[in-house]
């Protein structure tokens, strides 16, 4: 395995700095960048000074455990054991060193018991970004706080992660689907304006019976009613986003695109049905739908055959399940069919698709439904390098075309085509 030496250095840089944090700390980077070499390394220096040490690491799914135990037998390093999150805060452990991997995760009321289930000497979190839209990150900051930052940019810039290039593909609706989604968002708009378009007093008042008597008193409604209008803002705004997530308009041009990239490809998916609906329409000679409805037994089955090069199978349709933790190097293409407004969601979707393989150009295609809210939660997800709107299959082909011949200008030191949006 050929080391980069550049990267390396970078992670030594880290650990020199929770050294320095007195062996306490967060480091947060994007997917591709080693995170959880990070901890290995820290693991070896620990070994080295204290063979005895024990180690204790905390994942939130099955698929992350094997892949550490996987990284652990390579780097042959001892006493090392991998917990599922579900399990570890079920008995006590003692142990040196504690490494949180996606600590972003450990934020509920159950997960937080890990920090007093194990006593430990040192810690240490990882993760693509430490914040949380519940705001409880600061309760993971306060047990490990953020020592570093490799954002995606720095990535790029020190190819610590293959080159990349994102396309925003934006599609029409149909006069059906247009006419039902106005419907649907109308509806969205009568509940919650009967909490002044407040998002966070709609969702509180689903829960907090104190909180519906005080906007009973301001508004005149009785308490009831006001959790009847919650819990119908809360339908009305599910089913808005099930129809966005599902459209039928977006199964063709991905499977469309499938069949342009003749490569390893990922597609991403909000829901089960769209992850099945997605692999009937390509075929499942070449794709399969992987999500949490599956056996741990048929997830390992199918991972095992995606990653056999002699294996027809090059097509992954997940519904969530691989937003995290899951280390292919030549998925060379991302399809995002469908996501939330997150930013931490999309820099990991984008991990997928980007870690590093010599002479690789990865894609990472948004699909997105054109003046809805489906473009608004594409907006939210942040400002990333290399982006370019387009809006069908020809003007993706025009855009490759360019931007192959840029690359190969770039390559031979000739004069740089001009670059524009």
């Amino acid at each position: 395995m050929q080391i980069n030496q550049e990267k390396l250095a970078r992670q030594l840089e880290v650990v020199e700095k929770w050294k320095a944090a007195h062996f306490k700390g967060t480091l947060c980077a994007v997917t591709g960048f080693g995170k959880s070499y990070v901890g290995i390394l820290i693991i070896q220096r620990m070994l080295k000074s204290n063979p005895a040490s024990k180690t204790l690491v905390i994942v939130p799914t099955i698929q992350l455990k094997l892949q550490w135990e996987e990284l652990i037998a390579e780097t042959k390093v001892s006493n090392v054991e991998v917990l599922v999150i579900n399990t570890a805060v079920k008995g006590k452990k003692i142990v040196h060193l504690l490494i949180l991997d996606e600590i972003h995760r450990y934020a509920s009321t159950v997960f937080q018991d890990i920090f007093t289930m194990v006593t430990y000497s040192g810690i240490l979190g990882l993760t693509a970004t430490m914040k949380r839209q519940d705001d409880k990150h600061y309760m993971l900051e306060k047990e490990a706080p953020i020592i570093d930052q490799i954002d995606l940019k720095e990535a790029l810039e020190k190819q610590y992660i293959s080159p990349f290039r994102i396309y925003n593909y934006g599609i029409d609706m149909g006069v059906e689907d247009k006419a039902r989604y106005d419907a649907l968002h109308k509806n969205f708009i009568r509940f919650f304006k009967m909490f002044n378009f407040d998002f966070p007093s709609a969702m509180r008042a689903l829960t907090d019976s104190s909180f519906r008597d005080t906007l009973a008193k301001q508004t005149g409604f009785k308490p009831n009613e006001i959790y009847i209008f919650a819990i119908n803002f809360s339908k009305a705004m599910q089913n808005r986003k099930k129809f966005l997530y599902n459209i039928p308009s977006k199964l063709q041009i991905a499977k469309d695109l499938v069949m342009k990239y003749p490569v390893n490809t990922i597609t991403f998916s909000e829901t089960i049905e769209f992850a099945e609906e997605i692999t009937k329409i390509i075929g499942e000679d070449i794709s399969f739908a992987f999500h949490s409805g599956l056996s741990a037994k048929k997830k390992k089955e199918m991972l095992i055959r995606y990653k056999d090069p002699n294996d027809p199978l090059r097509v992954i349709n997940t519904a969530r399940s691989l937003d995290e933790g899951f280390d292919v190097k030549d998925i060379e293409l991302a399809i995002i069919c469908s996501g939330s407004s997150t930013s931490r969601q999309y820099i990991q979707r984008i991990g997928r698709a980007v870690r590093y393989q010599e002479d690789k150009i990865a894609t990472i295609i948004n699909l997105y439904i054109k003046d809805s809210r489906d473009q608004n939660w594409l907006l939210k997800r942040g400002v990333m390098p290399n982006v370019y709107w387009i809006n069908d299959l020809d003007e993706l082909q025009v855009f490759d075309s360019f931007l192959n011949k840029r690359e190969d200008a770039i390559q031979q030191n000739l004069e740089l085509l001009p670059l524009s949006d």
